[in-house]
């Protein structure tokens, strides 16, 4: 019961941290006919990976049921995944601005809020402070994460504080806020130091991801070859088809030439 309890109280803060601008809308692939077919099957993390193939490259394929390879790009290429689908034994993301499809165990997630409320579940509470003036503070991706960028406040918006949904306190003592959502903006200020640009003390990489903890590719040149094969039968079924209707009609076309139908006559 208690791992129950610490799973959902992890899962309520992953929530609770994800980006909340597109709480309302989920940006999905468009003009890819393989996820036209496959959208009620498809989940939309939005999120950032790296790419993390077990050969140093991660290729992008046509369609998960259509491995015809489009391009490859080396380890470390970030990628902003929009779909992701589950397709035999492999889970698939959409690459946007690629219109292409790539494994997702050759892709490890940035480390970002996300990441952050699962390794830290235990330690994030609730925001209890009472909403105070902070005309500028730096605004961080994770606490400590070592990049940051001045978040001013805006009368109209009222006070940066009073949109702090979770605090957490890190190892140094520094209380940090996480700003849910602010004028289009999400992430950690540190309230004890608000105006620090060089908090980097738990800067995070990402872990290595499924391919390159398994040591090979995800995607082999059998796994390739069926495919093709695949394709090669479908178009081939679908010629045979074709002709098959065509043979008949033309049969129907001479039988119709040469037993023409007898006119009627009426008195």
């Amino acid at each position: 019961m208690k791992r129950l309890s610490a799973l959902l109280c992890t899962l309520v803060l992953a929530i609770s941290l994800a980006p909340a601008s597109f709480a309302d809308v989920v940006l999905e692939p468009e003009g890819n006919s393989y996820y036209d077919m496959h959208r009620e099957d498809c989940s939309y993390p939005n999120r950032d990976y790296l790419a993390a193939g077990a050969d140093d490259i991660v290729t992008f394929y046509q369609a998960p049921d259509m491995l015809i390879p489009q391009k490859t790009v080396d380890n470390g290429e970030q990628l902003y995944i929009l779909a992701t689908v589950q397709d035999g034994e492999h889970q698939w993301g959409f690459v946007d601005g690629a219109d292409a499809w790539v494994p997702m165990d050759d892709l490890t997630p940035v480390y970002d809020t996300i990441s952050f409320a699962e390794d830290f579940a235990d330690e994030i509470v609730p925001f209890t402070w009472e909403a105070v003036p902070m005309p500028v503070a730096q605004l961080y991706t994770y606490p400590n994460s070592g990049e940051s960028y001045a978040l001013k406040e805006s009368v109209e918006d009222a006070y940066i504080t009073a949109s702090l949904s979770e605090q957490y306190v890190d190892e140094n003592g520094n209380e940090w806020g996480y700003v849910r959502y602010y004028m289009q903006n999400q992430g950690w200020i540190c309230l004890t130091d608000p105006t620090n640009i060089e908090l980097d003390s738990g800067v995070m990489t990402a872990p290595p991801s499924v391919a390159q903890t398994r040591g090979t590719p995800t995607i082999t040149e059998e796994d390739i070859m069926q495919s093709g094969m695949t394709v090669v039968i479908v178009v081939v079924a679908i010629f045979v088809m074709v002709a098959a209707c065509f043979i008949l009609m033309r049969r129907s076309f001479i039988k119709r030439v040469n037993n023409p139908i007898e006119p009627i006559h009426t008195l």
